[in-house]
């Protein structure tokens, strides 16, 4: 799991993971249902890891008032 990485990268990277795994990897490009299902599963699971970054600000500052002043 790498946080914040983004929907679009992890998309990638799930469909050329699922490639080389395929029982037809020529499908791939073309419009296979199985590189659909690596891309879109993997966009989903991000969600998870992109808001990793926000449970730990929240449990660092829990019941802390954080101020942010104007220069």
């Amino acid at each position: 799991m790498l946080p914040s990485i983004g929907s679009s990268a992890s998309s990638l990277v799930a469909w050329a993971v699922a490639k080389p795994s395929s029982r037809t990897p020529e499908e791939f490009g073309k419009g296979s249902i199985e590189g659909l299902w690596a891309s879109e599963s993997s966009n989903n699971a991000n969600v998870g890891g992109s808001l990793a970054l926000a449970y730990i600000a929240y449990a660092r500052f829990k019941g802390k008032r954080i101020h942010f002043e104007d220069d």
